[in-house]
């Protein structure tokens, strides 16, 4: 990129996608995992496995900058690595577009169509979604373009010292999302293997190693942090059993293998076909055009092997941990192979537009009129898709929070169980401040490693909670801990039935009432005070409340009201507004509608008779 020109198209990519990214980013705590890692960047903690600890540096200095909360400073963070990473892919399609004769042609033709394909995918949703809000997929497209662009300029000059910021590259990465990147290194490697070995390739190596054991450094983080105990701390790696558990995301692992064992996930590589091709256009058609005329130059081969690489390695990634095309964070792993596969119907454009260039100044006119119209699909992206992006007015997170705190009393214990409202609350408590007096367990993590000798060390009277493993509570165990102070329980699916007879609902949980007396009267009130708190909690929500993850969640909610008041938790009628309320959200939700009929509020599905 030596060129005025080239350069300028560099920082226009850069600048647009920055600008767009800034103007949709969410001004608090978002859904999924967003408050967890802005919770991890404030406290210096260590996010779900495998930890990332790149993020986690990064995002503090993300949190110094005095400008707005917290979680909107890391979304700066997400910002500011997705655009820096839209230029780097501007430049990987010009590395690319070079090799079929790009430099042959107008010098702004390679420039319009490199930027056009970058911005392409910079706007679109499975790119631009995970720039707006903290989140750590933005920063693997940074690093992963950056190895990808290093190994293509030493693949064409010869230039050792590519590879050495390949491997550092490569290796920082490692320590972001290292399943990601394995999907750029692996089909680096491989076209690193092939190439005839230079002089002097032993010191060349040994250079190599020693790049990626520095950036390899960035894992001392883990257990250095562990050991200060933050409030955000996934699997406690000061141990060595605990680290190899953390960095090896096993808790995750299991749930994927068994996802792709189930025969109704056949079809979930026909969804990513059609996920690409939404995302892509037409630059999806040209791709395979673009691999084939890489593939026929002699310059070309190795770069269309690594190009190939990373999209079906890339793509194979997204399919192992479970496609699911609703799912923000799928999106975040097809990200790198969106780009890639865009990128590479560079050459095939270039060498048309360059064909035509060659007949002449009628040609040359064609092609940069060709190239300028082309500008055209990333317009059409950035306008088209800005509402699906805009979190600037997402509250949901931080409004379904702080309910469930309000909920609890002064000096109150609060189980929560689902893994959103952990997040949540981690941010809500550890950045905000917010409930000093509430001491929140989150029951669903009490099977994984450190976190149960944590809770104890903390709280020594909680003994019992070593025995449950993940499960909610029985009910003696729960009487026990109400016996010593007000006990909040969020009501889920593991929520056995040996809790029921204690609990009442009262808002956004349920709250633990020993005497069978006061229990009885909050019970037959539950009904229309869950019915005050639903109207209160869509009023505080206002237009968010149809906000597609606060809907889910708001879905989820009344989902396990349903649960709980068809399983003896309270009146029916409770039950048949809780489904009243689900159904307005997803009318026609399987697993809600199968709830509804265990409990008699929809009627049975009628059989069908085969046909004769």
């Amino acid at each position: 990129m030596t060129s005025p020109l080239r350069r300028l198209g560099f920082f226009a990519v850069v600048t647009i996608a920055f600008g767009y990214y800034v103007a949709a980013a969410a001004a608090g705590p978002y859904w999924l995992d967003s408050s967890e890692f802005a919770a991890q960047a404030f406290g210096l903690g260590i996010a779900h496995p495998p930890g990332h600890p790149l993020h986690g540096l990064l995002g503090k200095l993300a949190t110094l900058l005095p400008i707005g909360p917290v979680a909107f400073r890391v979304a700066l963070l997400s910002a500011a690595c997705a655009a820096l990473g839209a230029g780097l892919l501007y430049c990987v399609a010009l590395e690319l577009a070079g090799r079929v004769g790009g430099d042959e042609a107008p010098a702004a033709v390679p420039v319009l169509l490199s930027a056009t394909a970058a911005l392409g995918v910079a706007l679109g949703y499975s790119y631009a979604f995970q720039a707006v809000r903290p989140e750590v997929y933005a920063l693997h497209a940074l690093v992963a373009f950056f190895t990808l662009f290093a190994v293509l300029r030493h693949d064409v000059t010869g230039d050792r010292r590519w590879l050495y910021l390949a491997a550092l590259g490569g290796a920082l990465g490692l320590g972001n999302h290292h399943l990601l990147m394995l999907a750029t290194l692996l089909p680096a490697l491989l076209v690193a293997a092939v190439r005839r070995p230079a002089p002097g390739w032993g010191r060349t190596a040994a250079r190599v190693a020693g790049f990626a054991a520095l950036g390899l450094v960035v894992w001392l983080y883990l257990p250095a942090r562990a050991a200060r105990d933050p409030l955000v701390n996934w699997g406690d790696p000061r141990t060595p059993a605990r680290f190899a558990w953390t960095v090896s995301a096993r808790a995750f692992a299991d749930k994927s293998v068994a996802r792709t064992r189930d025969p109704a996930y056949a079809g979930a590589g026909v969804g990513m076909l059609g996920l690409g091709a939404r995302e892509l256009h037409a630059l999806g058609l040209l791709a395979p055009f673009g691999l084939v005329l890489l593939a026929r130059r002699r310059g070309g081969r190795r770069a269309a092997a690594l190009c190939a690489g990373v999209v079906v390695v890339g793509a194979g990634a997204a399919w192992l941990v479970g496609f699911d095309a609703t799912n923000p964070d799928i999106h975040g792993y097809l990200a790198v192979p969106l780009g890639v596969a865009a990128v590479c119907a560079v050459p095939a454009l270039v060498a048309l537009l360059g064909a035509a260039a060659r007949r002449g100044a009628r040609g040359r006119r064609l092609a940069y009129g060709g190239a300028v119209v082309l500008l055209a699909v990333p317009a059409t992206v950035a306008v088209g898709g800005f509402a699906a992006v805009d979190l600037r007015a997402a509250r949901g997170c931080e409004t379904v929070t702080h309910a469930l705190l309000d909920a609890a009393p002064p000096r109150a214990t609060l189980l929560s169980a689902y893994y959103q409202s952990a997040f949540g609350l981690w941010y809500a408590r550890g950045v905000e401040g917010a409930r000093p007096d509430v001491d929140q367990i989150q029951v669903t993590f009490l099977g994984f490693p450190g976190y149960a000798t944590r809770t104890l060390g903390r709280v020594p009277d909680l003994a019992w909670l070593t025995e449950v493993r993940g499960r909610e509570t029985d009910g003696p165990a729960l009487a026990r801990l109400a016996g010593r102070g007000p006990v909040v329980v969020e009501v889920d699916i593991s929520t056995p039935p040996g809790a029921m007879p204690l609990l009442a609902y009262d808002g956004a949980a349920a709250r633990v009432i020993i005497d069978s007396g006061a229990r009885a009267t909050a019970v037959a009130a539950a009904a229309p005070r869950q019915e005050r708190f639903a109207r209160e909690l869509r009023r505080r929500l206002g237009p968010d409340a149809t906000e597609a993850q606060t809907a889910r969640v708001l879905l989820y909610r009344e989902f396990n009201e349903v649960r709980f008041f068809c399983q003896g938790g309270g009146p029916r009628d409770a039950a048949g507004a809780a489904f009243a309320r689900a159904r307005a959200i997803a009318p026609a939700d399987p697993d809600l509608l199968a709830a509804g009929r265990r409990c008699g509020l929809v009627p049975p599905a009628t059989p069908t008779r085969p046909a004769r």
